[in-house]
Protein backbone atom coordinates (compact mmCIF):
# COMPACT_ATOMS: atom_id res chain seq x y z
CA UNK A 1 0.00 0.00 0.00
CA UNK A 2 2.75 2.70 1.21
CA UNK A 3 4.80 1.38 -2.15
CA UNK A 4 1.35 2.36 -4.47
CA UNK A 5 0.85 5.36 -2.27
CA UNK A 6 4.90 6.72 -3.16
CA UNK A 7 4.08 5.52 -6.84
CA UNK A 8 0.98 7.68 -6.83
CA UNK A 9 2.50 11.00 -5.42
CA UNK A 10 5.24 10.73 -7.39
CA UNK A 11 3.47 10.29 -10.49
CA UNK A 12 1.68 13.60 -9.29
CA UNK A 13 4.55 15.39 -8.47
CA UNK A 14 5.88 14.71 -11.91
CA UNK A 15 2.49 15.93 -13.98
CA UNK A 16 2.43 19.12 -12.08
CA UNK A 17 6.35 19.60 -12.81
CA UNK A 18 5.33 18.35 -16.81
CA UNK A 19 2.23 20.96 -17.02
CA UNK A 20 4.63 23.98 -15.28
CA UNK A 21 6.97 23.03 -17.83
CA UNK A 22 4.97 23.64 -21.06
CA UNK A 23 3.14 26.32 -19.50
CA UNK A 24 6.62 28.65 -19.12
CA UNK A 25 7.30 27.25 -22.85
CA UNK A 26 4.02 28.92 -23.77
CA UNK A 27 4.72 31.95 -22.41
CA UNK A 28 7.84 32.15 -22.99
CA UNK A 29 8.29 35.30 -25.71
CA UNK A 30 9.61 33.59 -28.47
CA UNK A 31 7.36 30.75 -28.19
CA UNK A 32 4.40 33.39 -28.14
CA UNK A 33 5.41 36.05 -30.34
CA UNK A 34 5.32 32.68 -32.96
CA UNK A 35 1.96 32.24 -31.83
CA UNK A 36 0.93 35.65 -32.50
CA UNK A 37 1.75 36.43 -36.06
CA UNK A 38 -0.62 33.26 -37.00
CA UNK A 39 -3.57 34.17 -35.06
CA UNK A 40 -3.71 37.96 -34.77
CA UNK A 41 -4.42 39.85 -38.07
CA UNK A 42 -2.28 42.59 -36.38
CA UNK A 43 0.98 40.61 -36.35
CA UNK A 44 0.74 38.58 -40.12
CA UNK A 45 3.75 39.11 -41.76
CA UNK A 46 5.90 39.85 -38.91
CA UNK A 47 9.10 37.73 -37.91
CA UNK A 48 8.66 36.56 -34.10
CA UNK A 49 11.37 39.05 -33.35
CA UNK A 50 9.68 41.92 -34.78
CA UNK A 51 6.70 41.05 -32.38
CA UNK A 52 8.66 40.90 -29.15
CA UNK A 53 9.30 44.09 -28.24
CA UNK A 54 5.20 45.10 -28.72
CA UNK A 55 5.01 42.57 -25.48
CA UNK A 56 4.28 44.73 -22.80
CA UNK A 57 6.58 42.96 -20.06
CA UNK A 58 7.09 39.13 -19.45
CA UNK A 59 3.70 36.97 -19.62
CA UNK A 60 2.26 36.38 -16.30
CA UNK A 61 2.29 32.32 -16.12
CA UNK A 62 -0.52 30.81 -13.79
CA UNK A 63 -0.71 34.14 -11.61
CA UNK A 64 -3.84 35.87 -12.69
CA UNK A 65 -6.88 34.02 -10.52
CA UNK A 66 -10.25 34.05 -13.08
CA UNK A 67 -12.51 34.95 -10.27
CA UNK A 68 -14.11 38.16 -9.72
CA UNK A 69 -12.54 40.66 -7.60
CA UNK A 70 -9.18 38.75 -7.78
CA UNK A 71 -8.51 39.53 -11.34
CA UNK A 72 -7.84 42.54 -11.30
CA UNK A 73 -5.34 42.72 -7.88
CA UNK A 74 -1.75 43.36 -7.69
CA UNK A 75 -0.02 40.22 -6.00
CA UNK A 76 3.09 40.99 -6.21
CA UNK A 77 3.52 42.38 -9.74
CA UNK A 78 2.94 46.24 -10.25
CA UNK A 79 2.96 47.45 -14.11
CA UNK A 80 2.61 51.25 -14.93
CA UNK A 81 1.91 52.55 -18.49
CA UNK A 82 5.36 54.16 -19.12
CA UNK A 83 5.43 57.41 -19.58
CA UNK A 84 5.93 57.50 -23.43
CA UNK A 85 2.62 56.37 -23.66
CA UNK A 86 1.00 58.31 -20.90
CA UNK A 87 -0.49 60.33 -23.70
CA UNK A 88 -2.52 57.71 -25.48
CA UNK A 89 -4.93 57.19 -21.94
CA UNK A 90 -6.81 59.16 -19.92
CA UNK A 91 -4.76 60.94 -16.80
CA UNK A 92 -6.42 58.93 -14.42
CA UNK A 93 -5.14 55.74 -16.28
CA UNK A 94 -1.99 57.28 -16.96
CA UNK A 95 -1.22 57.26 -13.08
CA UNK A 96 -3.28 53.68 -11.96
CA UNK A 97 -1.26 51.20 -10.86
CA UNK A 98 -3.10 47.66 -12.70
CA UNK A 99 -2.13 44.17 -12.89
CA UNK A 100 -2.82 41.30 -13.35
CA UNK A 101 -3.20 38.18 -10.27
CA UNK A 102 -4.67 34.72 -12.39
CA UNK A 103 -7.42 32.48 -10.42
CA UNK A 104 -11.07 30.91 -9.11
CA UNK A 105 -11.78 29.02 -6.60
CA UNK A 106 -14.66 26.33 -7.47
CA UNK A 107 -16.05 23.63 -5.17
CA UNK A 108 -14.16 20.70 -4.87
CA UNK A 109 -11.72 21.20 -7.86
CA UNK A 110 -9.38 23.87 -5.67
CA UNK A 111 -7.88 26.96 -7.59
CA UNK A 112 -8.40 28.03 -11.81
CA UNK A 113 -5.96 29.97 -13.46
CA UNK A 114 -5.46 31.79 -16.91
CA UNK A 115 -2.06 29.75 -17.74
CA UNK A 116 -0.50 32.83 -19.84
CA UNK A 117 -1.56 36.28 -19.75
CA UNK A 118 -0.12 38.94 -21.72
CA UNK A 119 -0.38 42.85 -22.61
CA UNK A 120 0.76 43.12 -26.64
CA UNK A 121 1.07 47.07 -28.28
CA UNK A 122 -0.77 47.31 -31.55
CA UNK A 123 1.61 48.37 -33.71
CA UNK A 124 0.60 51.91 -34.34
CA UNK A 125 1.00 52.40 -30.42
CA UNK A 126 -2.32 53.61 -29.45
CA UNK A 127 -3.81 50.53 -28.09
CA UNK A 128 -3.31 47.57 -26.34
CA UNK A 129 -4.73 43.77 -26.94
CA UNK A 130 -5.09 40.75 -23.80
CA UNK A 131 -3.63 37.80 -25.03
CA UNK A 132 -3.95 34.70 -22.89
CA UNK A 133 -2.79 31.58 -23.97
CA UNK A 134 -4.56 27.93 -22.66
CA UNK A 135 -2.62 24.73 -23.02
CA UNK A 136 -4.92 21.90 -22.66
CA UNK A 137 -3.49 17.89 -23.62
CA UNK A 138 -6.34 16.11 -23.29
CA UNK A 139 -10.27 16.69 -24.73
CA UNK A 140 -12.27 17.17 -21.54
CA UNK A 141 -15.10 15.02 -20.22
CA UNK A 142 -16.93 17.26 -18.35
CA UNK A 143 -17.47 20.28 -20.39
CA UNK A 144 -17.26 21.38 -24.25
CA UNK A 145 -13.96 23.23 -24.21
CA UNK A 146 -15.79 26.11 -26.26
CA UNK A 147 -17.77 26.77 -23.15
CA UNK A 148 -14.99 27.28 -20.74
CA UNK A 149 -12.98 29.47 -23.64
CA UNK A 150 -16.26 31.61 -23.36
CA UNK A 151 -16.10 32.08 -19.86
CA UNK A 152 -12.52 32.78 -19.93
CA UNK A 153 -12.89 35.50 -22.71
CA UNK A 154 -15.96 36.67 -21.21
CA UNK A 155 -14.28 37.02 -18.20
CA UNK A 156 -11.11 38.79 -20.16
CA UNK A 157 -13.04 41.24 -21.15
CA UNK A 158 -14.85 41.73 -17.67
CA UNK A 159 -12.13 42.38 -15.63
CA UNK A 160 -11.46 45.62 -17.45
CA UNK A 161 -13.89 47.20 -15.47
CA UNK A 162 -11.61 49.62 -13.27
CA UNK A 163 -8.76 48.73 -14.78
CA UNK A 164 -9.01 49.72 -18.79
CA UNK A 165 -12.40 51.02 -18.46
CA UNK A 166 -12.56 53.77 -15.84
CA UNK A 167 -15.84 56.20 -14.67
CA UNK A 168 -18.25 53.99 -17.64
CA UNK A 169 -15.83 55.12 -20.51
CA UNK A 170 -16.40 51.68 -22.37
CA UNK A 171 -14.76 52.27 -25.59
CA UNK A 172 -11.89 52.10 -23.57
CA UNK A 173 -12.10 48.22 -23.54
CA UNK A 174 -9.14 46.35 -25.22
CA UNK A 175 -9.73 43.34 -28.02
CA UNK A 176 -8.84 40.44 -25.96
CA UNK A 177 -7.41 36.65 -27.48
CA UNK A 178 -8.30 33.76 -25.91
CA UNK A 179 -5.87 31.34 -27.37
CA UNK A 180 -6.17 27.68 -26.98
CA UNK A 181 -3.39 25.21 -28.09
CA UNK A 182 -4.88 21.75 -28.34
CA UNK A 183 -3.06 19.20 -28.32
CA UNK A 184 -3.22 15.58 -29.68
CA UNK A 185 -5.40 15.97 -32.27
CA UNK A 186 -5.73 13.69 -35.16
CA UNK A 187 -4.66 16.45 -37.48
CA UNK A 188 -4.09 20.13 -37.44
CA UNK A 189 -6.64 23.20 -37.56
CA UNK A 190 -7.43 26.68 -36.07
CA UNK A 191 -10.26 27.80 -35.11
CA UNK A 192 -11.58 31.67 -34.73
CA UNK A 193 -14.89 32.52 -32.84
CA UNK A 194 -15.74 35.90 -32.57
CA UNK A 195 -18.81 38.77 -32.76
CA UNK A 196 -20.69 38.96 -35.93
CA UNK A 197 -23.05 41.72 -36.27
CA UNK A 198 -26.36 40.82 -38.63
CA UNK A 199 -29.00 43.25 -39.24
CA UNK A 200 -32.39 41.28 -38.62
CA UNK A 201 -34.47 44.25 -40.18
CA UNK A 202 -33.58 47.21 -42.21
CA UNK A 203 -30.32 49.04 -42.61
CA UNK A 204 -28.53 49.99 -39.50
CA UNK A 205 -25.08 48.98 -38.51
CA UNK A 206 -24.07 49.80 -34.65
CA UNK A 207 -21.20 51.25 -33.60
CA UNK A 208 -18.48 50.03 -31.19
CA UNK A 209 -15.68 47.65 -30.89
CA UNK A 210 -16.96 44.23 -33.05
CA UNK A 211 -12.83 42.55 -32.60
CA UNK A 212 -13.32 42.70 -28.81
CA UNK A 213 -14.31 38.91 -28.39
CA UNK A 214 -12.01 36.17 -29.81
CA UNK A 215 -11.52 32.64 -28.95
CA UNK A 216 -8.21 30.89 -31.21
CA UNK A 217 -8.36 27.74 -30.78
CA UNK A 218 -5.20 25.95 -32.53
CA UNK A 219 -5.05 22.12 -32.98
CA UNK A 220 -1.68 20.15 -32.69
CA UNK A 221 -0.68 16.98 -33.77
CA UNK A 222 1.38 14.08 -32.13
CA UNK A 223 3.12 14.04 -35.44
CA UNK A 224 4.65 17.57 -36.68
CA UNK A 225 3.48 18.54 -40.20
CA UNK A 226 5.64 18.82 -43.20
CA UNK A 227 7.55 22.17 -43.02
CA UNK A 228 6.10 24.62 -45.40
CA UNK A 229 4.59 27.87 -44.86
CA UNK A 230 1.12 27.16 -44.25
CA UNK A 231 1.79 24.65 -41.50
CA UNK A 232 4.63 26.50 -40.16
CA UNK A 233 2.93 27.11 -36.87
CA UNK A 234 1.35 23.87 -36.53
CA UNK A 235 5.15 22.06 -37.32
CA UNK A 236 6.58 23.98 -34.65
CA UNK A 237 4.19 24.01 -31.55
CA UNK A 238 3.80 20.08 -32.50
CA UNK A 239 7.21 19.75 -32.16
CA UNK A 240 7.76 21.73 -29.08
CA UNK A 241 4.73 19.71 -27.57
CA UNK A 242 4.95 16.09 -29.04
CA UNK A 243 5.37 13.41 -26.89
CA UNK A 244 6.00 11.44 -29.69
CA UNK A 245 9.33 12.84 -30.52
CA UNK A 246 12.62 11.91 -29.38
CA UNK A 247 14.78 14.58 -28.05
CA UNK A 248 17.09 14.74 -30.29
CA UNK A 249 15.43 15.12 -33.10
CA UNK A 250 12.84 17.38 -31.46
CA UNK A 251 16.49 19.69 -30.90
CA UNK A 252 17.47 18.95 -34.20
CA UNK A 253 13.76 20.70 -36.09
CA UNK A 254 13.68 23.35 -33.26
CA UNK A 255 17.04 24.46 -33.72
CA UNK A 256 17.73 23.83 -37.72
CA UNK A 257 14.73 25.42 -38.36
CA UNK A 258 13.66 28.15 -35.22
CA UNK A 259 17.04 28.27 -33.69
CA UNK A 260 15.10 28.29 -30.37
CA UNK A 261 17.44 26.12 -28.50
CA UNK A 262 19.99 28.98 -27.86
CA UNK A 263 17.78 30.22 -25.77
CA UNK A 264 18.73 27.99 -22.73
CA UNK A 265 15.65 28.84 -20.49
CA UNK A 266 13.52 26.63 -23.62
CA UNK A 267 16.58 24.28 -23.88
CA UNK A 268 15.55 23.20 -20.22
CA UNK A 269 12.44 23.21 -20.51
CA UNK A 270 12.57 21.04 -23.86
CA UNK A 271 15.10 18.42 -21.97
CA UNK A 272 12.61 17.85 -19.39
CA UNK A 273 9.43 17.51 -20.84
CA UNK A 274 11.23 14.84 -23.26
CA UNK A 275 12.88 13.33 -20.65
CA UNK A 276 9.41 13.36 -18.71
CA UNK A 277 7.95 11.73 -21.34
CA UNK A 278 10.48 8.85 -21.70
CA UNK A 279 10.21 8.48 -18.31
CA UNK A 280 6.40 7.92 -18.28
CA UNK A 281 6.80 5.66 -21.52
CA UNK A 282 9.28 3.26 -19.50
CA UNK A 283 7.13 3.24 -16.11
CA UNK A 284 3.96 2.75 -19.12
CA UNK A 285 5.75 -0.40 -20.47
CA UNK A 286 7.12 -2.18 -17.92
CA UNK A 287 3.74 -1.89 -16.19
CA UNK A 288 2.49 -2.98 -19.03
CA UNK A 289 4.20 -6.29 -19.27
CA UNK A 290 3.03 -6.42 -15.19
CA UNK A 291 -0.36 -6.41 -15.95
CA UNK A 292 0.01 -8.94 -19.23
CA UNK A 293 1.85 -11.06 -17.07
CA UNK A 294 -0.97 -11.19 -14.57
CA UNK A 295 -3.69 -11.10 -16.63
CA UNK A 296 -1.67 -13.99 -18.60
CA UNK A 297 -1.94 -15.89 -15.49
CA UNK A 298 -5.21 -15.32 -14.43
CA UNK A 299 -6.75 -16.35 -18.33
CA UNK A 300 -4.27 -19.07 -18.38
CA UNK A 301 -5.69 -20.31 -15.04
CA UNK A 302 -9.19 -19.91 -16.27
CA UNK A 303 -8.52 -21.80 -19.49
CA UNK A 304 -6.92 -24.86 -17.56
CA UNK A 305 -10.30 -24.97 -15.14
CA UNK A 306 -12.32 -25.04 -18.66
CA UNK A 307 -10.25 -27.71 -20.05
CA UNK A 308 -10.43 -29.35 -16.87
CA UNK A 309 -14.04 -29.38 -16.12
CA UNK A 310 -14.72 -30.58 -20.11
CA UNK A 311 -12.32 -33.18 -19.86
CA UNK A 312 -13.60 -34.06 -16.16
CA UNK A 313 -17.03 -34.11 -17.49
CA UNK A 314 -15.88 -36.22 -20.73
CA UNK A 315 -14.11 -38.83 -18.67
CA UNK A 316 -17.34 -38.40 -16.38
CA UNK A 317 -19.56 -39.52 -19.21
CA UNK A 318 -17.59 -42.42 -20.32
CA UNK A 319 -17.20 -43.90 -17.46
CA UNK A 320 -20.51 -43.32 -16.72
CA UNK A 321 -21.97 -45.34 -19.82
CA UNK A 322 -19.86 -48.30 -19.31
CA UNK A 323 -21.01 -48.60 -15.75
CA UNK A 324 -24.45 -47.87 -17.03
CA UNK A 325 -24.30 -50.27 -20.08
CA UNK A 326 -22.60 -53.18 -17.51
CA UNK A 327 -26.07 -52.25 -15.21
CA UNK A 328 -28.32 -52.81 -17.82
CA UNK A 329 -26.59 -56.00 -18.98
CA UNK A 330 -26.71 -57.60 -15.69
CA UNK A 331 -30.31 -56.33 -15.06
CA UNK A 332 -30.93 -57.95 -17.80
CA UNK A 333 -29.11 -60.82 -17.58
CA UNK A 334 -30.86 -61.33 -14.10
CA UNK A 335 -34.69 -61.47 -15.77
CA UNK A 336 -33.32 -64.05 -18.38
CA UNK A 337 -31.88 -65.92 -16.14
CA UNK A 338 -35.32 -65.40 -13.49
CA UNK A 339 -37.54 -66.03 -17.02
CA UNK A 340 -35.36 -68.93 -17.56
CA UNK A 341 -36.12 -70.94 -13.51
CA UNK A 342 -39.59 -69.84 -13.90
CA UNK A 343 -40.25 -71.94 -17.53
CA UNK A 344 -38.56 -75.24 -16.35
CA UNK A 345 -40.79 -74.89 -12.63
CA UNK A 346 -43.55 -74.70 -15.55
CA UNK A 347 -42.68 -78.11 -16.56
CA UNK A 348 -40.59 -77.27 -19.71
CA UNK A 349 -37.65 -78.95 -20.36
CA UNK A 350 -33.88 -77.51 -20.49
CA UNK A 351 -33.87 -77.99 -24.06
CA UNK A 352 -37.04 -76.06 -24.96
CA UNK A 353 -36.21 -73.40 -22.62
CA UNK A 354 -32.37 -73.25 -24.14
CA UNK A 355 -34.25 -73.49 -28.13
CA UNK A 356 -36.83 -70.62 -27.14
CA UNK A 357 -34.68 -67.88 -25.80
CA UNK A 358 -31.91 -68.64 -28.12
CA UNK A 359 -29.39 -69.76 -25.07
CA UNK A 360 -26.97 -72.14 -24.94
CA UNK A 361 -28.01 -74.98 -23.13
CA UNK A 362 -25.12 -75.06 -20.48
CA UNK A 363 -25.97 -71.63 -19.76
CA UNK A 364 -29.74 -72.89 -19.05
CA UNK A 365 -28.47 -75.91 -17.33
CA UNK A 366 -26.72 -73.51 -14.65
CA UNK A 367 -29.35 -71.60 -14.03
CA UNK A 368 -31.67 -74.39 -13.32
CA UNK A 369 -28.98 -76.09 -10.96
CA UNK A 370 -28.92 -72.54 -8.85
CA UNK A 371 -32.59 -72.59 -8.78
CA UNK A 372 -32.02 -75.88 -7.07
CA UNK A 373 -30.09 -75.19 -4.30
Amino acid sequence: MKEELDKALTAAQRKVQYDASAKRLLGNVEVISRILIHTIDEFRGMKPEEVIPFLEGEPFIEEVPLDPGLTNLVLGKERTIGQENKNNYSAEMGNRVFGLNTEQKEFGEGTVRFDVLVYVRTRDGHSKILINAEGQKDKPTRYHLLNRGIVYTSRMISSQIEREIVDDRYDDIISVYNIWICMNQKECFLTHVHLIQEEKYGDHCLEGKMDAFNIMVVGITNEPPESDEENEMFRFLSTLFSSALKLEEKRRILQEEYGLLKNRKIAEEVNFMCNFSEGIEEEALARGIAIGKKQGEEIGRAIGEKIGEARGEARGEARGMVIGEANARENMLESIRESVQRMYADGLSDIVIAKYLNLGLEQVQEWIAEAGK
